[in-house]
């Protein structure tokens, strides 16, 4: 189509497509342009991101932990085929579905460090102070325009 598509980047999403879709992104989709064709970021034990369970992944993520002072400096990154399945204990995939936090909302998928001002799900509107209603980002991650 003509669209010149950069570096792009998955904010605590949900799994938008079935495995051969991520088969075809992880793949062939931007391999004439780029290495890494998306990045998943996660952080602490945000189910949201493993979600639905049977759709595809994403290969390559970074992974912010909880309760670390240097989290944002020090991410996890996960940059393998293997890394993207539980066996791969990379990142998000260290913790077993019984451990991942599926509400919304929750501090492990709206209160994230990278967002702005540490808060992924009220950040639609003025701030401070919030609207303190959650936007789309917190139902179904994604883009966010910073």
């Amino acid at each position: 189509l003509g669209f010149d598509v950069q570096l792009s980047w998955n904010l605590a999403g949900a799994r938008p497509g079935n495995v051969a879709l991520f088969d075809y992104i992880n793949g062939k989709a931007f391999a004439a342009k780029r290495i890494v064709p998306m990045w998943l970021v996660t952080y602490w034990n945000d189910g949201i991101t493993r979600w639905p369970q049977f759709f595809g992944r994403l290969q390559y993520h970074v992974h912010f932990e909880h309760g670390r002072a240097d989290t944002l400096q020090r991410p996890q990154f996960c940059l393998t085929p293997q890394n993207a399945t539980p066996a791969g204990r990379c990142g998000i995939f260290r913790y077993s579905r019984e451990e991942l936090d599926l509400e919304i909302p929750s501090q492990s998928h709206c209160m994230t460090p990278y967002s702005p001002l540490g808060q992924q799900c009220q950040s639609e509107g003025v701030f401070p102070p919030f609207n303190y209603h959650m936007t789309s980002q917190c139902f179904r991650g994604g883009a966010m325009a910073l």
